[in-house]
């Protein structure tokens, strides 16, 4: 009877320590790693805007030592177009026209050789001071090439910049005009230049691209782990995103995110070389807040992140 029963116990033993080795070999593998968890695109996206998005163009003081006028509308000279976009492999050309924001002049009087350096110094501590504050000549967004104007003659030029925020952009441009005594060119000489600075409102990105869309923006550089990256970075994790780059001023910034950083998984969605970190971001929208499992310091964590607008 004992070795019926004994054998009858056997194989559910047996049943039993494969079902605990298998639910605990799952737990040991799953235990610091991402659970996959199906996610849908939404099938409509909001605009995400900031009630403070101005603080996001920091716009530098006018060129110090002139005296700045502020111009009505009446006094912009030219039909000025500010930015100009294409979308690839679209080679059209458009011009539009968003100068509905503030102007200043400051007029210069050249009275020795050594003033023409002033213009340099005019274009230097604009393009110095844009560069440091995000400002760019081109940028690219959800397909398109948006540059800010350039235009050049023989008597002054223009220069635009742009900056792209959540969505919205604004645009500077730095004008030069002179005023030459005598013939021109080859008996012209330079007695005076007006400087215009041009500030444009806020414009929203789908008022002035034709098919516009807001994309997700976190604002990270990243390459996918894989056991060549794992090897060369000397990772103990298998799989995420390895941060390389972090974009000032981005929603990664402001969570925390640091070079060096693994992101694992975006609410449990884990991040891999099938579900990149790009293609798991487009199913969420602009303003949505998501939780982000990383790797960093050596420690496993969780940070809340609320997603932006490029």
């Amino acid at each position: 009877m004992k070795k019926k029963n004994l054998i009858i116990l056997i194989p559910i033993i047996t049943i039993i320590a494969i079902i605990v080795y298998f639910f605990l070999y799952r737990w040991i593998r799953t235990d610091h790693r991402a659970k996959f968890i199906p996610i849908s695109a939404p099938t409509t996206c909001h605009y995400f805007s900031s009630n403070d998005i101005s603080s996001l163009f920091d716009v530098p003081e006018l060129f110090p030592g002139f005296l700045w006028k502020e111009l009505n509308k009446n006094q912009i000279e030219g039909d000025w177009r500010v930015i100009s976009y294409t979308k690839p492999p679209d080679a059209a050309y458009y011009l539009v026209n968003i100068l509905n924001g503030k102007a200043w002049s400051a007029n210069y009087e050249y009275k020795d050789e050594g003033d023409y350096k002033i213009g340099i110094e005019f274009d230097r501590y604009y393009s110095g001071e844009l560069s440091k504050r995000g400002w760019t000549s081109r940028a690219y967004v959800y397909g398109f090439e948006v540059d800010g104007i350039d235009a050049d003659g023989p008597t002054g030029g223009s220069h635009g910049y742009i900056k792209i925020q959540n969505g919205k952009l604004r645009t500077i441009i730095i004008h030069e005009r002179g005023e030459y005594e005598g013939e021109f060119p080859y008996d012209a000489k330079l007695i005076a230049t007006k400087f215009t600075v041009f500030l444009s409102d806020i414009t929203s990105l789908s008022e002035i691209l034709p098919g516009y869309k807001p994309g997700t923006y976190l604002g990270v550089v990243y390459t996918i782990v894989t056991p060549e990256v794992q090897k060369t970075k000397n990772i103990p994790i298998d799989y995420g995103a390895f941060v390389s780059g972090i974009t000032a001023n981005s929603p990664a910034e402001e969570a925390g995110i640091r070079d060096g950083d693994i992101i694992l998984a975006i609410n449990g969605q884990r991040v891999d070389k099938i579900n990149s970190l790009t293609n798991l971001l487009e199913h969420y929208c602009p303003g949505d807040q998501v939780i982000l499992h990383i790797f960093s310091g050596g420690i496993e964590r969780e940070i809340s992140v609320v997603l932006g607008e490029y």
